[in-house]
């Protein structure tokens, strides 16, 4: 069988670039169950990422719809909360001051990696959005704050030793 039968009910291509955009998603679902799995003895970030995968899992059955169906989820006050959470662990910690070299920790290469996917994520949502796809643009929004949070994750787990570039 080549077709599969999105949220919406629409069938479409199993090729077609809403699934292959739901197989990035669920790539990254994955990367974050790993990272989680590696921080076991932390508590907030484990709690922080489960909550991160659920969060993909409900962007997941909103790209399973096509442009105009009533399906949103992703809203203005899923964005807050993000960028609360954005300015809460900020608080915590100090940034590096120039490009870091992912691998620190076992837990930081593995959120740096679930960064890089959900950057690409980002730009495949883009995509959809661009040719009429999705009609949500909120999901490219949170997507690209989704990346820098997990970003501070990443540094927050190495406590202050992660390694410079330069």
């Amino acid at each position: 069988m080549q077709t599969t039968k999105l949220y919406d009910g629409s069938i479409v291509n199993k090729w077609s670039p809403q699934c292959n955009v739901c197989g990035e998603l669920d790539e990254l679902v994955c990367h974050l169950g790993l990272a989680k799995y590696s921080c076991n003895k932390t508590v907030f970030l484990a709690k922080e990422i489960s909550k991160l995968q659920k969060s993909v899992s409900i962007i997941i059955t909103e790209v399973s719809c096509l442009a105009g169906h009533p399906y949103t989820p992703i809203n203005n006050d899923f964005l807050n909360i993000l960028e609360d959470k954005i300015e809460s662990i900020l608080l915590k910690m100090k940034l590096p001051t120039g490009f870091i070299v992912p691998g620190t920790t076992e837990t930081s290469g593995r959120l740096d990696l679930a960064r890089a996917v959900c950057r690409r994520c980002e730009r495949s949502i883009l995509k959809l959005y661009d040719d009429k796809l999705v009609g949500n643009k909120l999901i490219t929004s949170y997507m690209n704050r989704l990346s820098w949070y997990i970003y501070l994750l990443a540094r927050y787990s190495e406590e202050g030793k992660y390694e410079n570039y330069y």
